[in-house]
């Protein structure tokens, strides 16, 4: 899949590092889709710069369209990106990009991981099932793919359980959102109170304890090589 030099500064953005290294500001002219993922919108402003009058409210999870992307890269509220130049519903303004992700982010009444991902990716195949006793079709693990190398996996049952995404994005808050959204047990977690939480959760496996452990929660997110990996959902131990 050819990717758009606008789509190669955006994703740049989002990773927090440079598009290039050639001196002065980066540009692009070819349009492309992001979706929004501040909480709980995301200004469309007249012109690019905080200064810029609010002339749209973008809500999580709306599409926006690209037109270009120009200027220094900024970091507001600890994210780095540029100020581009969008459509949305009809009108022309500027959006921040450090708040814009290349993946659709899940409807309200996404169910998990793997619902996310067939909801919003298209499926190569159907899932691959590898089981701990294939005599009696016992516990498995299972695999997932869809176009553009995105991965989904899981133990115990296919739709149950915690279960792992690897999406072509590079910033945590995102796969925070997913699980946020697919997990209801995470409903009301904000993304501050997850970072707070971090060092504990790490300590517990990246996995929170409920009910004495007799049920235990993960939710853990990490930029690799790979790209974007989300682990969320219940196990059972």
């Amino acid at each position: 899949m050819k990717i758009s030099p606008l789509r190669i500064i955006l994703l740049a953005a989002l990773a927090g590092v440079p598009a290039c290294r050639e001196k002065g500001p980066a540009t692009a002219a070819q349009p492309t889709k992001l979706y929004a993922f501040a909480e709980p919108s995301l200004p469309l402003r007249d012109q690019a710069g905080e200064t810029g009058k609010e002339i749209a409210v973008i809500a999580f999870g709306e599409t926006v369209t690209i037109e270009n992307a120009s200027g220094k890269e900024e970091n507001l509220g600890g994210k780095k990106g540029f100020w581009a130049k969008t459509q949305y519903q009809g009108k022309s303004g500027y959006v921040f990009t450090g708040y814009l992700s290349p993946v659709p982010l899940p409807q309200a009444n996404c169910k998990n991981l793997l619902d996310y991902a067939r909801g919003a990716f298209t499926a190569e195949g159907t899932e691959t099932r590898a089981y701990d006793d294939p005599e009696n079709k016992g516990p498995y693990r299972w695999t997932q793919k869809f176009a553009g190398n995105i991965i989904a996996e899981g133990y115990g049952s296919i739709n149950n359980g915690a279960m792992t995404l690897v999406l072509p994005a590079k910033d945590t808050e995102i796969g925070f959102h997913i699980c946020k959204r697919c997990t209801a047990f995470f409903r009301s977690l904000t993304y501050a109170s997850f970072q707070k939480q971090n060092e504990s959760i790490k300590e517990c496996g990246g996995r929170t304890k409920l009910g004495g452990c007799l049920t235990i929660w993960a939710i853990e997110t990490s930029v690799g090589e790979n790209g974007l990996t989300v682990k969320c959902g219940p196990e059972s131990i």
